[in-house]
C-alpha cells in the first residue's frame, strides 16, 4: 500500500461552497462536522468509481453520488433542489480523475481509498490488486 498526498487545487473549495449551498437548500445545519462529513463521502465516492478509462470512470460516476451517506434529516426534498449538486459533484469528479492522471497514479491494478482530507489536499491509500497482475 502507498499513501498518496494530492493537491485539490481550487476544486476542493468549490466542492465545500456546493455542500454549504446543498445544505442550506435542503434545511440542513451547517457545521464544520457535517461540511467535513459531506466532503469526505463526497471524494470517497468519488475515487471509488475510478477506472484508468474516463469513458468507463463516466459511467461509474453516473451512479453517484449516494444520497442516503450526505441526507441527514427526513423531511422530503424535491429532485429539482438537489439536481444542482449531482451535476457539481460529477464535475468536480471529473477534476479529480484529470488530476489524478496528470500527477501519474492512474493503473488498472490500483484500488484507490480515501483516507483523509481538507478542501486543499486529500490523502489516499493505493492498494495493488495482485489478481490483476
Amino acid at each position: 500500500m502507498a499513501k498518496y498526498v494530492i493537491s485539490l487545487d481550487n476544486f476542493g473549495h468549490r466542492l465545500i461552497t456546493a455542500i454549504h449551498t446543498y445544505c442550506h437548500q435542503t434545511g440542513h445545519d451547517v457545521t464544520p462536522e457535517r461540511t467535513q462529513n459531506i466532503f469526505q463521502q463526497c471524494i470517497g465516492q468519488m475515487l471509488g468509481c475510478v477506472e484508468t478509462d474516463l469513458q468507463a470512470y463516466l459511467a461509474n460516476l453516473m451512479a453517484v453520488p449516494d444520497w442516503r451517506t450526505i441526507w441527514y434529516h427526513e423531511r422530503h426534498v424535491s429532485y429539482e433542489e438537489v439536481e444542482w449538486f449531482k451535476h457539481e459533484f460529477r464535475n468536480i469528479g471529473i477534476l479529480l480523475w484529470r488530476k489524478l492522471q496528470s500527477v501519474g497514479l492512474m493503473s488498472q491494478n490500483y484500488t484507490y481509498l480515501f483516507e483523509s482530507g481538507t478542501p486543499d489536499f486529500i490523502v489516499i491509500n493505493c492498494y495493488i490488486d495482485s489478481a490483476l497482475l
